[in-house]
């Protein structure tokens, strides 16, 4: 089963967040709501979305924005708190893509996560 963005619920542990699940608002109007432009919108939504979920862990995580692609940077400890990141990513309402360029400490992957 999905949210209405599409995202699958078992990609969560829990509630589901209100942008989520409200089928009668579509991402332009979540959007409207706040004065921020549409890229720095989904860059907090993202960064909120990945604090909340405690499979998301790192020393250091970056997340940017353009275009409504958001881009994953930093290191990971291990290669389902990569993939976790990276759904969680796609959580957030108006995403185009996600690139999801986390390294796992200690290995080295291609852009995939697939071991290089």
């Amino acid at each position: 089963m999905s949210t209405s963005s599409g995202v699958p619920e078992e990609w969560f542990d829990g509630d589901l967040p209100d942008w989520l699940t409200d089928p009668g608002r579509d991402s332009a109007a979540w959007v409207a709501d706040c004065s921020l432009g549409e890229d720095e919108w989904i860059a907090e939504r993202a960064v909120v979305a990945l604090r909340r979920d405690p499979r998301v862990t790192g020393r250091r995580l970056e997340v940017l924005v353009q275009n409504r692609v958001i881009v994953l940077l930093g290191d990971v400890d291990s290669a389902e708190q990569r993939r976790d990141a990276g759904r969680r990513a796609w959580t957030v309402p108006a995403v185009f893509d996600v690139a999801n360029c986390l390294t796992v400490r200690g290995t080295v992957v291609d852009f995939d996560g697939r071991p290089a």
